[in-house]
């Protein structure tokens, strides 16, 4: 599994009874593919994951969209795509980021 950098810039927000994350996300040195990243709750500062939405990564070069599989557990699943909706793996996805937006418990 790839280590997600979270840069965590709006950690204080509150919307309604649930905790909101914006910030930063930075790839991590290896992703796999076929069983996606797991990304935990407390990665962001949470105790449970009930929204994530993160738009697209990118390292000025090339840019790769995002699935979100939400997890029973409180946890997601990203799985990243190519431009053409191609699954991509064994990817080193340190030099890309993108904005992403949590909400939780």
């Amino acid at each position: 599994m790839a280590t997600y950098n979270f840069t965590v810039a709006r950690s204080k927000d509150v919307a309604g009874i649930r905790l909101r994350r914006v910030g930063l996300l930075t790839g991590g040195a290896t992703y796999i593919g076929a069983t996606g990243d797991i990304v935990l709750a407390a990665d962001v500062g949470l105790g449970t994951i009930e929204f994530f939405n993160i738009n697209m990564i990118s390292d000025g070069t090339n840019t790769y969209w995002p699935r979100v599989v939400y997890n029973a557990d409180g946890s997601v699943t990203l799985f990243w795509f190519s431009a053409t909706a191609t699954a991509i793996g064994n990817v080193d996805l340190s030099t890309f980021s993108g904005r992403f937006e949590v909400i939780g418990k």
